[in-house]
């Protein structure tokens, strides 16, 4: 009590010094999943971590909010970018952090058409020997064919593979298609027998979709996996793009070349492979699966790349070469082409003051009218009604009214109903609707967050540390000083003097107190204001931090309001 008692009668004075710099300790955490820098889903997602140490609790905030367990929600992970920090406390008290900034996009599956082979149980049998189709073998609408080419087109006449039924993936009763060479070819790729999925011009994939199969490969083959781009006629398919350096797949159970990267040839294989076509290059991705004891496909390999090549921005179609040796070939079932555009939401924001657009990082609130957003994706709605939202830290909605499109600029201008509160972080909401003209669910909402710009003197943040590790848990506490640190700002043309009071209880007992004087400097952007309590006793279980701002201690008028935060 007396230390305390003498802290109250010892001022300090007080100069700007450089924030602190936390540091972990002797836990550790890393975040695998989100990953930081990837682009997920908005669909729901739990946070996986690799932790060492005796630890005794694990918080885990998104955007700055704590949440409860590791599952982020539909409703949490809207469009655009998010910040993911974790923190594992030690026994000791100990703390470590890892972050992850990852982005959310949405994509919608727009499935172009879907194929089975089981019509070919009406004519066809499974034993090949008893019913050989030689020839080009179709399976076709208006809008989409799929070929299996057994001929080579200088040689019209030349077969080199015959189309019979086969077992499918799902049984005796599941019919595929299997396509064998019957002689050997040594024309080089064009003229490899092949299985062509290709679409009209008018249903190419416009922008990232994906190409699905089954497939199951005979003895000695291997198999090369090609992309078709837009072509002038249907079938015309001399635009092709190669995929893989290497043999996409062989029938010894390897995949692209690499023995670290393998399948079991015995079982069914369900191949995806998702393109996104763009002017200059075209970027893929390759997964594999195989079925487990469930019967459930399950993914055992996943490669990304992007060659130097583009085939236009439009995929019109797939193709599957295989080894023209006699014997080989493949079964093929199942096949489906998806296009999956994505939204990734607003991308900038700028704010206006009346006619004038403002790109201030922190709007002024005695001159804001509106906001104006920056979509990444052509808007759709004409009519914006109820399809902005914005909200304060609290979640209280603010209502924006008056909205409009710049077509010009592909932006949204909402006109902000009621005066925002200055030195306050804010969040914008746009339903997707906006930039969708299909239905979407109620989670389907990109985001953008801003702060607006603090009073001409006003505190601008308190950061609360033990040694030089953020405060997260009251444990940290237990025998140890806490140290805060208070941000100013000051665009006055005075020096603004205040005396900063910490303290910290635990229930009713104060147990932890230091106050000082500062002299914040007229016309400065940050000035900190450094404090440290004595050693806090070790039975705290819970503590309540108040830091409180007066004239000075003679009269103790309050400057500001008390900030008060619980642990």
């Amino acid at each position: 009590m007396k230390k305390i008692i003498s802290l109250l009668l010892t001022l300090s004075l007080i100069i700007c010094v450089p924030a602190s710099v936390y540091a972990e300790d002797t836990v550790s955490v890393s975040i695998l999943t989100p990953a930081n820098g990837i682009t997920i889903e908005n669909t729901e997602c739990t946070v996986e971590l690799d932790t060492n140490g005796n630890i005794d609790e694990t918080v885990i905030e998104l955007d700055g909010t704590r949440i409860d367990g590791n599952v982020l929600t539909e409703s949490m992970l809207t469009i655009g970018e998010h910040t993911l920090a974790v923190y594992v406390i030690g026994a000791d008290g100990s703390v470590a952090s890892d972050t992850s900034i990852f982005n959310v996009q949405k994509s919608i599956v727009n499935a172009k058409f879907t194929q089975n082979f089981n019509d070919m149980a009406n004519g066809y049998v499974a034993d090949a020997s008893t019913i050989i189709l030689y020839g080009d073998y179709n399976f076709k609408t208006a809008d989409y064919r799929i070929t299996f080419a057994t001929r080579w087109k200088a040689k019209p006449d030349a077969y080199y593979g015959r189309v019979s039924a086969a077992s499918g993936p799902d049984g005796d009763t599941d019919y595929a298609a299997n396509i064998t060479s019957e002689v050997g070819s040594t024309k080089g790729a064009t003229s490899l027998p092949s299985i062509n999925v290709q679409l009209g011009s008018s249903v190419g994939v416009k922008t990232s979709g994906s190409f699905e199969f089954d497939l199951k490969i005979n003895p000695s083959t291997y198999i090369i996996f090609n992309a078709i781009g837009v072509s002038s006629a249907f079938l015309k398919n001399d635009n092709t793009l190669r995929l893989f350096d290497n043999y996409s797949v062989t029938s010894g159970g390897v995949i692209l070349g690499d023995s670290e990267k393998t399948y079991d040839p015995s079982k069914w294989q369900h191949v995806k492979i998702t393109l996104e076509p763009t002017s200059t290059c075209t970027k893929f991705k390759l997964e594999m699966s195989e079925k487990d004891a469930q019967g459930n496909w399950v993914v055992h390999t996943t490669v990304t790349d992007t060659t130097t090549a583009s085939i236009g921005e439009r995929v019109d179609g797939f193709r599957i070469y295989y080894g023209g040796g006699a014997g080989m070939g493949l079964s093929l079932d199942n096949v489906k082409v998806s296009e999956a555009p994505t939204y990734t939401g607003i991308n900038k924001i700028t704010y206006m003051y009346d006619t004038e657009e403002s790109t201030d990082k922190y709007p002024d609130v005695t001159k804001l009218t509106a906001l104006k957003l920056y979509m990444n994706e052509k808007l759709t709605a004409s009519d914006l009604t109820g399809m902005v939202e914005i909200t304060d830290s609290n979640n209280v909605v603010i209502p924006a009214s008056a909205l409009e499109v710049d077509a010009a600029n592909n932006a949204i201008i909402a006109s902000v109903s009621q005066k925002l509160d200055v030195n306050a972080a804010y969040k914008v909401l746009v339903d997707l609707s906006a930039n969708y003209p299909g239905t979407v669910l109620e989670t389907d909402k990109s985001h953008i967050t801003f702060k607006t710009a603090a009073d001409s003197y006003d505190v601008t943040g308190i950061d609360y540390s033990v040694g030089s590790t953020r405060l997260i848990t009251a444990a940290q506490l237990k025998g140890k000083k806490l140290s805060a640190t208070v941000h100013f700002s000051n665009s006055e043309i005075d020096v603004q003097r205040v005396t900063v009071v910490l303290a910290v209880r635990s229930g009713k007992k104060l147990v932890g107190l230091d106050i000082v004087s500062a002299a914040i400097p007229e016309t400065t952007a940050n000035c900190d204001v450094p404090l440290e309590t004595d050693i806090i006793p070790n039975d705290i279980t819970k503590a309540q931090i108040q830091v409180m701002l007066l004239d000075n201690m003679s009269t103790r008028q309050p400057v500001f309001a008390t900030y008060e935060v619980n642990y």
